[in-house]
């Protein structure tokens, strides 16, 4: 599961959902984490599950100096916080921010009773949560909290998400890179301008521009805002103004490094698609949370102006 999140955690995102982020939403869940940490000490300690590349707790620091002196986040992912660490220095230098990769929270490896705050977001309801939930009960600290910020099936994420999916999943985007690699093969080896024109006007490039072309209009007219804010077509297109007279070969790689990047992106909001809970889901979280021994539990639906924006949940040990 993890391929395609080490990728996308390498590229310097800062959400789960980056092309969905907005000041809105930023501020929203700004509130939530300030009011988990408002009754915290500097003596205490926090765990950030699923932490990216380390969002909350960056977030939280410039917000507040009011923090536990250590904060840890962990991802299952492979993450390299080295980026996020000198930025924490430079905010907050007296706090210190560990940063644990490749760390399943099914099975995490901190000792009992070390946190006095747990939080996720967008995190925990990828893993198995009867597994998961008890871990961070055994981490918590005595009268310790647990708080989550959790996708939701009707939300404006989970929409979204919906309508690109239709589009990566169908079965003309994947001809279009078919094609991509038939235009490629009708060009040649492209050595010189002359060789260019001869290639531009023979029948074999023609034909094969045709054909990409008519492919390019029938995925315009099912999913045109899916497929600008995808920006596959100008990355292949890319391959073909830039890169022309690169070898044959060299073209093709291009090629397969595009493709490889919307199939990654699939499987990361097949993800999402998987993760995200219903009310029906959500209460048997708490139900869960109640058996395994969490004092309180609550949750509720939060919002960005209209927006549904996902799920609040708040343990209590």
């Amino acid at each position: 599961m993890t391929a395609h999140w080490n990728n996308y955690w390498a590229q310097g995102n800062t959400s789960s959902f980056a092309d969905e982020v907005d000041n809105e939403f930023q501020e929203q869940v700004d509130r939530i984490w300030l009011e988990a940490v408002a009754e915290l000490s500097p003596q205490h300690q926090l765990l950030d599950i699923a932490t990216g590349n380390g969002t909350i707790p960056l977030q939280l620091m410039k917000h507040t100096s009011k923090l536990p002196s250590t904060i840890v986040g962990c991802d299952l992912a492979k993450i390299d916080g080295q980026f996020a660490q000198q930025q924490a220095a430079q905010i907050a230098p007296e706090i210190r921010l560990i940063f644990d990769s490749e760390v399943n929270c099914e099975t995490l490896p901190y000792e009992d009773q070390r946190f006095q705050l747990v939080c996720s977001q967008f995190g925990v309801e990828y893993s198995q949560l009867a597994l998961s939930l008890k871990q961070i009960h055994r981490v918590l600290s005595a009268n310790g909290t647990a708080q989550f910020i959790c996708h939701h099936q009707d939300s404006f994420i989970l929409k979204q998400n919906r309508h690109t999916l239709a589009l990566l999943e169908s079965q003309a985007f994947a001809e279009l890179f078919q094609r991509g690699h038939q235009l490629n093969q009708a060009y040649g080896d492209i050595s010189s301008r002359v060789k260019l024109r001869r290639a531009l006007s023979s029948d074999d490039v023609k034909s094969a521009n045709q054909n990409i072309s008519a492919l390019c209009d029938r995925l315009i007219e099912d999913h045109q805002d899916e497929l600008s804010s995808t920006g596959a077509l100008e990355q292949i297109q890319d391959v073909f103004s830039r890169y022309i007279q690169e070898p044959l070969s060299s073209r093709a790689s291009r090629l397969n490094d595009v493709e490889q990047v919307y199939k990654l992106h699939t499987e990361r909001l097949k993800d999402l698609r998987s993760a995200a809970l219903s009310a029906t889901q959500m209460a048997n979280l708490e139900d869960l949370a109640t058996q395994i021994g969490f004092i309180t539990t609550s949750s509720e639906p939060i919002y960005c102006g209209q927006r549904l924006l996902g799920w609040h949940v708040k343990l209590s040990k």
